[in-house]
């Protein structure tokens, strides 16, 4: 993500370490419970130190989040366990 408006110290660090930067819609009512659910899938998948989950504003959407992955095909599984959309058609790899 070229000139990030971040301002949160952790999310720069995590966006500069995953090469994997995906962008879900979070929708209106928030994601509620499934946050906790996200992170839990996500620790048991890949484990705790291989994957960040930060808040990330997008033009057009409620609020969006982005998960950082190191491993690419665990995108997939994660969308369709959790019912989540992408905020952009494609996949960023950054590296």
């Amino acid at each position: 993500m070229v000139g990030s408006r971040s301002r949160s110290a952790f999310k720069q660090r995590a966006l500069r370490k995953f090469p994997i930067h995906v962008r879900c819609d979070i929708g209106p009512s928030g994601l509620g419970r499934k946050a906790f659910g996200i992170n839990q899938w996500l620790k048991a998948r890949v484990g705790k130190d291989n994957f960040a989950v930060c808040a990330d504003d997008q033009p057009g959407h409620y609020e969006a989040f982005i998960v950082l992955p190191y491993d690419p095909t665990i995108i997939e599984p994660l969308l369709a366990e959790f019912d989540l959309e992408l905020v952009a058609p494609d996949i960023r790899l950054h590296g």
